[in-house]
Parts: C-alpha cells; structure tokens; sequence
C-alpha cells in the first residue's frame, strides 16, 4: 500500500483599511484537511501501516497594524490565531508533523531610507499554546472496541514554540 499525501485546498479572505497613520488588516483562512489524501484518512492499513493522519478541518485568524505616524519609520504588530486539527484520539498518528502553532505574535518595523529602498525587520514568537497529547497506538492492539488500538495507560504528547527574525529589502523599480 502507498501512502498518498496532497496539499489541502486553503480558502482565504481579508480586508484592509488605510488611513492617515494607521493601516489594519484581518484575514481568515480556512484549510480543508477532511478531504485531502493523507489528511482524511485515519487508523491502520490491512498492512499495519498508518493510513493518513486523520485531521479535521483548521480555522485560521490573524490581524495586524501598522503605525505610520514616526516618519519613514512605520512600526507594526500582528496576531494570529490557528484551530488544532488534531484530535486526542489520534495524536499518535501526528507526532511527525506537530507544527501546529495556535496563538502568535509578531512585532516589526521598516526604514524608509528614499522612495525606491526600504529595510524591514520582524520577530514572531508562536506556541502550541500546551501540548496535543493521546495515547500510543498499536495496530496489533486493535479490537472493534479499540478501532485504532490504543494502549492502556499511554501517552504521547507534544508541543511547540517557535521563535522567529527575519530581515527583508525592498527595492521598488
């Protein structure tokens, strides 16, 4: 058996608005793992291989300012927000892809040094905000009352931070 993974379909939608000194932002973003291969499927294959992870779908929220009033010199602050699409039953299956960070924060500024050239700085700190934890799965332990053969008394657990600064030039031709 061969484990297909896709790419899921990501729909997205935002809104800005300028004004004098500030911009604002809010964008939504809604990823469809039910029905993308290797993200849909869950449990074990006839052959004791993992069938796919087994995700639900993820909610995804961020916002961010912009502060022009300091002259060439805007200043910036973003959040995002992400659903987990991990469900406790089958947190096994995603310790090898755990990169899901559900709260971050971003701080950044720019430095407008003439119309065409422009240094930009950011950092970003995100969490799993606690850890994504369920019990060790075995095939050999699956039973129709234990459809993913879950091992009494197990644990597996994971979490993440992630920490972030990024320098980027901008040239306008």
């Amino acid at each position: 058996v061969k484990f297909k993974m896709n790419y899921p379909s990501i729909l997205s939608a935002g809104i800005g608005y300028s004004m004098y000194k500030f911009d604002v932002a809010v964008d939504y973003r809604f990823v469809n793992y039910e029905k993308t291969a290797g993200f849909e499927e869950k449990g074990w294959t006839n052959t004791y291989s993992v069938a796919g992870f087994g995700w639900k779908n993820m909610s995804i929220v961020s916002a961010g300012i912009q502060y022009k009033g300091i002259n060439k010199f805007p200043v910036r602050l973003g959040y995002t927000y992400s659903s987990n699409p991990i469900s406790r039953k089958l947190a096994f299956f995603s310790t090898p892809a755990t990169a899901i960070i559900k709260n971050a924060f971003q701080l950044g500024c720019g430095y407008e040094f003439n119309r065409h050239f422009t240094l930009n700085a950011m950092y970003h700190h995100g969490s799993s905000n606690g850890s994504t934890n369920g019990p060790l799965l075995s095939p050999l332990m699956k039973t129709s009352d234990n459809p993913y053969g879950a091992i009494p008394d197990s644990k597996v657990s994971y979490k993440m931070n992630t920490d972030l600064v990024m320098l980027g030039i901008n040239y306008t031709f």
